[in-house]
């Protein structure tokens, strides 16, 4: 995604009339999840403008990037979880969420998805300072790129899913012109 430029899921949910269709639910984590994964590339971010860092800072962001990630895993396969549960879905596992999410084009690497799985479950129980540095390397390296490029991708399958309802027709607003077009690119 862009930076500067994100894509506002609960302004194209709202004029779209989605909303009437999705659970309230759906929009309350993906903007919860969103913002985690808004935190964990700040927080990236941030770690990489230090010069020469000394342990306890490495330390620090470490452990805050692998928290932030393990709660922005958690939130994505909730989320995707809701949103099949509105289509009809009933899948209460991460593994079963991704490998659903595969199906649909949400997720175009599956093998990613399972090292984001195998990464999260690992973190509780690794006490190897080695380990624990090699999953946070991963998680800046592969992870987010991966779980940002979903995000996209369930809002334009929240977006695209009201094609039936033909709203470019009365679409006014060129900032939702501007997402709708970046939508059907992603798809």
């Amino acid at each position: 995604m862009d930076e500067g430029k994100e894509l506002n899921i609960e302004r194209v949910l709202h004029m779209s009339g989605i909303l009437d269709k999705y659970d309230e639910s759906i929009k309350l984590t993906y903007n919860y999840a969103y913002r985690m994964l808004v935190h964990l590339k700040n927080i990236t971010n941030n770690f990489n403008k230090i010069e020469k860092p000394d342990d306890i800072t490495i330390e620090v962001y470490r452990d805050s990037i692998i928290k932030k990630y393990e709660t922005l895993e958690d939130l994505t396969w909730k989320l995707l979880s809701k949103i099949f549960k509105a289509s009809g879905l009933e899948i209460n596992n991460p593994r079963g969420c991704y490998k659903q999410a595969f199906k649909e084009g949400l997720i175009n690497d599956i093998e990613i998805w399972n090292e984001i799985l195998l990464s999260r479950n690992s973190t509780a129980h690794i006490y190897d300072e080695q380990d624990y540095e090699e999953i946070k390397n991963k998680i800046v390296s592969d992870y987010i790129d991966a779980i940002e490029k979903l995000f996209v991708n369930v809002t334009c399958y929240l977006v695209l899913d009201v094609e039936r309802f033909k709203i470019e027709d009365n679409m006014d607003d060129n900032l939702m012109k501007e997402e709708w077009i970046d939508c059907n690119k992603h798809r």
